[in-house]
């Protein structure tokens, strides 16, 4: 898989992100932790986090850097009923620039593709108003690290320690810190480390066969009733809801 199959998967994913079993669980995971207000989603993808947090009655926004996935998104929004102009091409640089700040800062699965870290994480610390949440995942657990994380352009997977280090550097309450996608562990370390390939996916997407609808179900089950209601040991994905405080 590379940068663009990465693209593409996420120009799909437009078209079943609240449906896909990964994406609206995950969505709705992060988007608990809220608090009243506005939102902006950084790294935005298919739109689906906007469009969540629209529905659930916050003033949300989202910017990425691809023309693709902002026009994949924006269709999104609009065929749903929702402005598509709530999403669109825009660097974090120029939203603090304009002096603009949020009650919430989503930013999902974007941090590993910064060979520095620190600048963004600062600067998405810089877009909340005090008070207000940041909320973030990442991919997790380091040793899982193969050939598909470099050709999507990932410089890591993190662990807890490195996630806690970026949060002790600014003022910030961390609320949360916790794994998810517990399922996702041991076929990713076969396909990944063992195989070196991708683990296939392609059953999120398109019409499934009953067999791929049964599996589907059953994930969505584990994902809702379980993974989101526990702390699990470990998971593919590192999950941060810090509080911002008043610079002092």
């Amino acid at each position: 898989m590379t940068v663009a199959d990465l693209e593409e998967q996420q120009t799909r994913l437009a078209d079943v992100v609240l449906d896909d079993f990964r994406s609206r669980n995950l969505i709705h995971l992060v988007a608990q932790r809220a608090v009243p207000g506005t939102v902006l989603d950084v790294g935005c993808g298919s739109g689906g986090m906007v469009s969540w947090m629209l529905d659930r009655g916050h003033d949300a926004k989202g910017i990425d850097s691809s023309d693709a996935i902002i026009a994949a998104a924006q269709a999104f929004l609009s065929k749903t009923g929702r402005d598509p102009n709530r999403v669109c091409k825009r660097d974090l640089q120029d939203v603090l620039n304009s002096a603009e700040r949020f009650d919430n800062i989503v930013s999902m699965d974007c941090l590993e593709h910064q060979a520095d870290d620190a600048p963004m994480f600062g600067q998405l610390v810089q877009a909340l108003r005090p008070g207000g949440r940041l909320l973030i995942t990442v991919p997790a657990v380091p040793e899982l690290f193969s050939e598909r994380d470099r050709i999507v352009g990932h410089y890591r997977r993190y662990t807890p320690e490195r996630l806690r280090s970026l949060v002790q550097a600014h003022p910030l309450r961390l609320e949360e810190l916790r794994y998810w996608n517990l399922l996702g562990v041991a076929p990713t370390f076969l396909y990944g480390k063992l195989l070196g390939r991708a683990v296939d996916e392609s059953f999120r997407y398109g019409e499934p066969s009953r067999g791929q609808r049964a599996l589907r179900s059953g994930l969505s089950l584990w994902f809702s009733k379980v993974e989101n209601q526990i702390t699990p040991p470990i998971g593919l994905t590192l999950f941060m809801c810090a509080t911002r405080l008043n610079d002092a």
